[in-house]
């Protein structure tokens, strides 16, 4: 079961890490085959998510940006057949000033910038959604297009983070 949505990989379900998915991505290797009780597992989440809807970390790096998001998604019901997302945080941290300097991103830069923000825009979007990591159903991850180092960072916090909880 490899989960692609969008720009973003799938990283973690809940406390579960879909391991391997990065290295599945690149060699078109589906993920899951072969994992057994990764079938009650995933069948479980979706029962939850069918009855509860599920919240979702976003977790963006692809540039000069490092923001990360809290989602809640409801499932579809009579009234909305197509489920309801609220945007419960959204948070960005602007790198414009420190590559206005050199008139364009600099790679290395912008991904040192990343490793500093992370950490504390995870938190803030955590705070103000008023969300524990443990509520947290899903993180995604920008993987691509981008900056392939700035890409890296977001994506390794979010596999730590998924191996974390």
């Amino acid at each position: 079961m490899l989960i692609y949505w969008d720009n973003f990989h799938l990283v973690g379900v809940g406390s579960r890490i879909v391991s391997g998915v990065l290295s599945g991505i690149d060699s078109g290797v589906s993920v899951g085959s072969g994992i057994g009780s990764g079938v009650v597992s995933g069948v479980r989440y979706l029962l939850t998510f069918i009855i509860n809807g599920m919240k979702i970390l976003g977790i963006e790096t692809s540039c000069d940006e490092t923001s990360a998001a809290v989602l809640k998604v409801n499932p579809p019901s009579r009234k909305a057949s197509e489920g309801q997302v609220k945007v419960l945080s959204n948070i960005v941290s602007s790198q414009v000033k420190i590559h206005s300097p050199y008139g364009g991103v600099v790679p290395s830069l912008a991904a040192r910038e990343h490793e500093k923000n992370l950490k504390p825009v995870f938190e803030k979007a955590l705070k103000e959604s008023k969300t524990k990591m443990a509520e947290i159903d899903l993180i995604a991850v920008t993987a691509g297009p981008g900056l392939e180092i700035a890409l890296w960072r977001g994506i390794n916090f979010a596999r730590e983070l998924a191996h974390l909880h």
